[in-house]
């Protein structure tokens, strides 16, 4: 039998990417949003609108929420429809805090439901190659993965808010880095970030727009890096593994091992398109909705991520209150 399902955020950038894939697995039996021009998108789609949770709550039978709001409204919404009875695929973050991710995880094993963070990588055939490949390298000892892409401006929309964002690239780009590496990698035992920012206005209400993130972790000689950032001249997003056996460098579209000598020896190229891995991720959560396995193996790597990112931002000793920035030019008047 298919599942009913309803779209929470469904007007948005991946409210609109998702819709047709939920579409191909599920009956979408309404949408919901608060973005002025929802309704008329709705009616030109054909389905039912709300512009609030609670009335599709209490109007609709469904028992499949997929989930794309600004993140402040991320705990609500999902409390709300665990509350109902109702498996739950959303955006990441899974949660914003340590303390609302276990509350998250408790409630949906009170109700016997699952909440799927939608994270591509994981279904992303360069990212496959490098978990079932990293034991090829040997004792990994260090890793660095840098993620920039290449804003000319300002970021715009609520991730410039910082009452809806809650973060800015640490928590929205770095969460799909973080959880990449959570499951590679044990939990680090220090966190330690810096967090700079290109534009003044971020700066005052402390949306990062770059995050340098230094990892150790519990085994001695193994420690890594992360860099994300917004502004920077080109987009571009590697993975690099060394180990005492060889190395892997991972991007979405290439994974290659090489030796020690840098002889490439193994490696895959993603042919498959972005489209094709979201309908991947969606209709494999979709088939594991009552495995209660595979629910809390998800829950717990969701729950690492969500810790290390919040003690990245609690490593971070300059915060939205510190000074303006001072010219750091040899030259400079």
């Amino acid at each position: 039998m298919r599942h009913r399902s309803v779209v929470v955020g469904f007007a948005g950038k991946q409210g609109q990417e998702y819709l047709p894939i939920l579409h191909r697995y599920t009956d979408v039996v309404g949408v919901v949003d608060i973005a002025p021009d929802a309704s008329r998108l709705a009616g030109r789609l054909g389905l039912p609108f709300f512009d609030n949770l609670e009335d599709a709550l209490a109007c609709l039978d469904f028992d499949v929420a997929l989930v794309t709001v600004p993140h402040q409204t991320h705990f609500s919404g999902c409390r709300a429809l665990l509350q109902h009875g109702v498996h739950i695929l959303k955006e990441k973050p899974f949660a914003v805090t340590e303390q609302d991710a276990r509350d998250l995880v408790k409630m949906a094993d009170a109700a016997d439901r699952s909440v799927y963070t939608l994270v591509q990588r994981n279904f992303n055939p360069a990212f496959d190659f490098a978990s079932r490949n990293l034991h090829r390298t040997g004792e990994p000892y260090w890793f660095a993965y840098d993620y920039h892409i290449n804003l000319a401006k300002m970021t715009s929309g609520w991730r410039a808010d910082s009452d809806k964002a809650l973060g800015g690239v640490m928590l929205d780009m770095g969460y799909h880095l973080v959880d990449i590496l959570a499951g590679l990698f044990a939990s680090p035992v220090s966190v330690r970030a810096a967090f700079l920012h290109c534009y003044e206005e971020m700066r005052r209400q402390g949306l990062e727009d770059l995050v340098s993130v230094y990892f150790s972790y519990p085994y001695q000689g193994f420690a890594g890096t992360l860099c994300v950032s917004r502004h920077n001249h080109e987009k571009v997003e590697r993975l690099t593994v060394l180990g005492t056996d060889g190395s892997l460098e991972i991007s979405p579209t290439e994974a290659s091992l090489y030796s020690p000598g840098g002889t490439r020896v193994a490696g895959v190229t993603v042919t498959i398109s972005k489209e094709a891995m979201v309908d991947r991720m969606i209709a494999r959560y979709l088939r594991h909705l009552d495995d209660r396995e595979y629910r809390a193996k998800h829950f717990a790597r969701q729950l690492s991520t969500v810790q290390v990112i919040q003690r990245a931002y609690e490593s971070n000793e300059g915060g939205p209150d510190a000074h303006p920035r001072p010219s750091v030019l040899a030259n400079a008047c």
